[in-house]
């Protein structure tokens, strides 16, 4: 084989356009005269046009081109700017590819299927002047680009093979020199070409009144409509119960709005609505329903493992009013749900990755892989965060998602350490305002989740890796991949070499030095994946915090260590809710926990106070039933809530020297009381007011709330937050409710209440 072709750099370029598959004049094509070129530009019988794909090939121009494989020698260079990712921060860039290619006189043989039949001079003119002229119709068509080096025999399979679709070709410039560009299918996000729901046609065929159950849109458009989908007429949100031709029947003043009186023409918008759907599957349906890219791009398989390893109970509801860019919609839902959407062009789909160091198998590239000298290791202070807050619980779809009134809550979370002077010395915040997340307890927690993931992540400078591999090389990462670095650059502050955990953000190749260019995002180092080494200091108060989402949500055993610092306090919003959740670590983890801080139950509210008011009735000296004037249960105080929740087959080792992890006490039972009085001959006494008191709330991190009293009868007293006693009381929660898992106390320190299955070590 000839080195010097071994080494020169080569590229192909297919362009697949839509042709005829008829004949001309042919049945069942019509068409008399000049012939066709077989292109829908050109047709003389649009009736019976039938589209199959058309392929050119086109290839590098260099002398040792492949011949005999119908490629046409014109490229003269091809530059690639790759695909990167973010990290789960929303949509990266998108791949384009630039191509130019020498354009050139042409006979038309092998390109017109009716060379032989033309009446005119068919050498005249230029390949692309033609080519441009009879396929006007070129834009999102497939284009495939091959790149790499020519191999003797010629192989096509050597080549790194990929897929784009063709965003613009130029008219020959004035040095016969033509431009090509493609992109990748996510292109087809972009506003400009996408918006969802679509944007609807309708309009109100007659003024609709306030109290109307039924609209009547123009003629032939009820069909623009869905039975059981919102519509949005002004100011005003409907749901459609019913079509009836142009008549629909309607639900008045949905998601928070009133009904009102509509004028003729008003404009009748169709909406998009998602109750207590999957974000993957709102992802799919966006790229498909609303950007039209096929399903074929989707691996059903991959998303649905992907799915079911780290969302599977990221459940969603929105109301989407009227039309919005696809990439508006795609960035909300990867920035709330932290994952990655890209296309990889070489397998030709659309991947979905959530973002997380915890991956079952991870490659590790160390020092001697790297092209020598090409490591470069920089911080990104740009990406670093030191407050989030998520802003959520939107209450009418209609207003602008920054309206401070049109918000119902948010969660905010921010480390002061490292905006100390000592530290960073400043403040770097980061707000979500999301439509997609509900004021409701699944919601609550998404969002309490997405602010402690974001700044564990993000709460130091993240270091960006730059470097090259061979690309003759066994195993090339790529973009989305989470690999380990080994290199000599990477110490601890002794100087020992340490791992880092990061994901491919973009890879690109050099065909000119045989090299693959990599950058990659590394992980935070409190939650760095390490062999064995993973860990996560707590160093703010929370409420509700769950370790296995807060760490990414890993899907196979680990071993975990958590620092919980000193004056951190872990509460509850709720007694039903432990205060610190392990979550669902797979069968088979280790959690070690070193506790200085306060890990505290919620307090159970009081129950609340009942009675019975009898009346005992005689008449003429004959005593009469029983008469019920009154009645209303007592109800038991609330059970406290637990400090800690364990999980199934995961054992817990805890430190918990200097500590405190109190379970929460129970509410005590509202009082019932029971007043009798008689009435002789229509004569009353009168009757003792009931005095059925509410019971006093328990106490907790959050105290329980006094139960109501039952016409005279008090309130019960509010719980206090400081005065846990030792959690003796039979309803009162856990200070570590872990009946399916090894709990071994290393270090006592103060715990109020029972332990489940507590194992002591005293070694």
């Amino acid at each position: 084989m000839d080195n010097k072709l071994a080494k020169t750099p080569y590229f192909e370029v297919e362009l697949i356009v839509d042709a005829c598959a008829e004949n001309f004049g042919q049945a069942p094509c019509t068409a008399t005269g000049e012939p066709c070129h077989k292109t829908r530009k050109t047709c003389r019988d649009p009736d019976n046009y039938s589209v199959v794909p058309k392929s050119y090939k086109l290839c590098s121009a260099i002398e040792n081109f492949p011949r005999g494989q119908d490629l046409i020698p014109c490229i003269t260079d091809v530059s690639l700017a790759p695909t990167s990712i973010t990290g789960g921060r929303g949509l990266g860039s998108r791949a384009k590819v630039t191509v130019r290619a020498q354009d050139f006189k042409h006979h038309d043989r092998g390109v017109d299927p009716y060379f032989s039949e033309r009446s005119y001079d068919t050498s005249r003119g230029t390949f692309f002047g033609k080519w441009l002229a009879r396929n006007p119709y070129y834009q999102a068509r497939k284009a495939i680009v091959r790149s790499g080096f020519l191999s003797e025999p010629y192989d096509p399979s050597f080549l790194l093979t990929q897929h784009f679709l063709i965003e613009h070709i130029s008219n020959p410039s004035g040095r016969n020199e033509v431009t090509m560009t493609f992109k990748d299918v996510l292109k087809q996000v972009d506003p400009k070409r996408a918006k969802y729901p679509a944007i609807s046609e309708g309009e109100l065929a007659f003024k609709c009144e306030v109290a109307d159950d039924w609209i009547s849109v123009k003629q032939g458009q009820g069909s623009f409509y869905q039975v059981n989908e919102h519509i949005t007429m002004g100011a005003e949100i409907l749901r459609v119960l019913d079509i009836d031709g142009d008549d629909l029947m309607v639900d008045r003043a949905q998601w928070n709005t009133e009904a009102l009186a509509h004028s003729v023409n008003t404009k009748v918008q169709q909406c998009k609505t998602y109750i207590d759907e999957n974000l993957v599957d709102i992802i799919r349906d966006v790229l498909i329903n609303g950007a039209n890219i096929s399903s074929d791009y989707i691996d059903d398989e991959a998303w649905e493992q992907e799915k079911q390893a780290w969302l599977p109970n990221y459940n969603l509801t929105a109301l989407i009013p009227k039309p919005e860019g696809c990439d508006k919609l795609l960035n909300e839902l990867m920035e709330i749900g932290l994952l990655d959407v890209w296309e990889d062009s070489e397998a030709q789909i659309i991947r979905l990755k959530a973002s997380s160091p915890f991956r079952s198998t991870i490659d590790v590239i160390r020092d001697p892989d790297f092209v020598s000298g090409s490591l470069k290791v920089s911080d990104k202070p740009d990406l670093r965060l030191s407050r989030v807050w998520v802003r959520f619980g939107l209450r009418n779809p209609l207003k602008k998602l920054d309206d401070e009134t049109n918000i119902a809550r948010g969660y905010a979370l921010g480390d002061r350490e490292k905006e100390a002077p000592e530290q960073y010395g400043d403040k770097r915040a980061k707000v979500i305002t999301s439509r997609w997340l509900q004021d409701d307890e699944l919601h609550r927690d998404h969002a309490f989740s997405l602010t402690n993931r974001l700044l564990s992540r993000y709460k130091d400078n993240p270091k960006m890796f730059e470097f090259r591999l061979w690309m003759g090389r066994s195993f090339l990462p790529k973009t989305g991949d989470v690999i380990k670095l080994s290199v000599e650059a990477l110490q601890d502050v002794t100087g020992a070499p340490i791992l880092k955990t990061c994901q491919i953000v973009e890879r690109s190749s050099d065909l000119n030095q045989g090299h693959m260019k990599y950058k990659a995002l590394a992980y935070d180092s409190t939650i760095n994946g390490g062999d064995g080494d993973n860990s996560i200091v707590i160093a703010t108060n929370q409420f509700n915090y769950n370790l296995w989402l807060a760490v990414g949500s890993p899907p196979e055993p680990i071993e975990l260590s958590v620092f919980i610092e000193e004056n951190v306090s872990i509460c509850s919003r709720s007694a039903e809710l432990a205060s610190f959740v392990i979550g669902n670590f797979a069968p088979g983890s280790l959690i070690r926990m070193q506790n200085r801080g306060a890990i505290k139950g919620a307090g159970g509210d009081g129950g609340h106070g009942g009675g019975r008011l009898l009346r005992m009735e005689i008449i003429h000296g004959e005593r009469q039933p029983a008469v019920v004037e009154f009645e209303k249960d007592a109800t038991p105080g609330e059970f406290g809530g637990h400090a800690i929740l364990g999980a199934e087959g995961v054992a817990l080792y805890i430190d918990n020297e200097d500590g405190l992890i109190a379970a929460g006490d129970p509410g005590e039972d509202g009082a019932f009381d029971l007043v009798t009085y008689q009435c002789v001959d229509g004569v009353c006494d009168v009757p003792e007011p009931l005095l059925g008191h509410g019971g006093r709330g328990g106490d907790g991190c959050l105290p329980g709330k006094g139960g109501d009293g039952v016409y005279q009868g008090n309130e019960g007293e509010d719980g206090l937050e400081n005065e846990l006693d030792v959690g003796g009381q039979i309803k009162s929660g856990a200070a570590i409710y872990h009946p399916q898992g090894r709990v071994i106390m290393e270090q006592d320190g103060i715990v109020l209440g029972r332990i489940e299955q507590l194992e002591t070590d005293n070694s």
